[in-house]
């Protein structure tokens, strides 16, 4: 017979190894369209192709939502995990998925993800520089949606190798737009100190092709960035130089980042996971100094 708990045995909250908190993330979400799988591995093995860094062991969740009525039951959920882990993606999580399916999920090694709450889509806005002079550059746009992340749907997907071909993908769920009510807020985070911003990192060395440089804030290049050379900023990214190569801003999630560069040969341009990747002659804008940044609902290169 024990005897009884010591305050040895006793975990103090101050001493314990681990704590458990809610945490709000951004996560690549697979919206499902079709059940059959082997379009899907198809369709998402060109999708991770034409951006292999941005897709390189990025947690996923999947959606199946949009599937039609009764097509949920035709998942294999256990297939759907072997072919996300083939393109180095880590799934994590499906929502929607209805009751009777939760036991097939869980023990395909999927977390249950909570039902995602939807608004109306709102009326794209329009880009700027939609009717240019003789003499100008267009500034260039691809389309983004409304909520959740990174959307594969098989019919929309351009072959790679298409001219311009873009992929989409889409900013954080705006939630219920129903004013809440929070008494005290503005007394509690009066005196909050504001976050700090990490440091920008500066770059003064070309970066070579096969190069990658990452920066928890701002990246700032002094050089030219060479072809299949990487740069990834959870800020803005500048390029005072020839930019060759990939740029990917707002890798956390930052819909504000942008993107500078004095002459643009880019291979790829992301803001936010909303990206396009050049397969062919960037035509006026070659050589251009530019700006990239997410306007509403589109991600525009334009001519600065």
């Amino acid at each position: 017979m024990s005897g009884p708990m010591s305050h040895r045995d006793h975990v103090d909250a101050e001493s314990a190894p681990f704590e458990l908190k809610g945490s709000m993330v951004t996560v690549t979400e697979l919206r499902l369209f079709d059940t059959d799988l082997k379009r899907l591995s198809l369709h998402l093995s060109q999708t991770v192709e034409q951006a292999p860094a941005m897709f390189q062991r990025m947690p996923v969740v999947v959606d199946l939502q949009h599937l039609a009525e009764g097509e949920a039951e035709k998942v294999e959920f256990d297939t759907l995990a072997r072919l996300l882990r083939a393109q180095d993606l880590l799934p994590v999580g499906v929502r929607n998925a209805p009751s009777e399916l939760e036991e097939r999920v869980v023990n395909a090694g999927f977390g249950l993800m909570p039902a995602s709450r939807r608004r109306p889509a709102a009326e794209p806005s329009p880009a700027p520089h939609e009717t240019p002079t003789d003499g100008e550059a267009p500034a260039v746009a691809a389309e983004r949606q409304g909520d959740a992340v990174a959307v594969v749907d098989p019919e929309a997907m351009p072959a790679a190798g298409e001219e311009g071909s873009t992929h989409t993908t889409e900013a954080p769920d705006a939630g219920d737009t129903t004013p809440e009510v929070n008494e005290g807020v503005e007394e509690a985070t009066t005196d909050a100190e504001p976050p700090l911003r990490p440091a920008p990192k500066v770059v003064t060395q070309p970066v070579r092709s096969g190069q990658r440089v990452y920066s928890q804030g701002d990246l700032v290049v002094f050089a030219s960035v060479s072809p299949g050379a990487e740069l990834i900023a959870d800020g803005s990214i500048h390029v005072y130089g020839k930019l060759s190569g990939r740029a990917l801003a707002g890798s956390g999630g930052n819909t504000n980042a942008r993107i500078f560069c004095q002459a643009l040969d880019a291979e790829l341009l992301a803001v936010a996971g909303a990206y396009r990747v050049f397969e062919e002659p960037l035509g006026n804008l070659k050589g251009k100094q530019v700006q990239v940044y997410l306007d509403g609902e589109k991600l525009i290169i334009d001519p600065v």
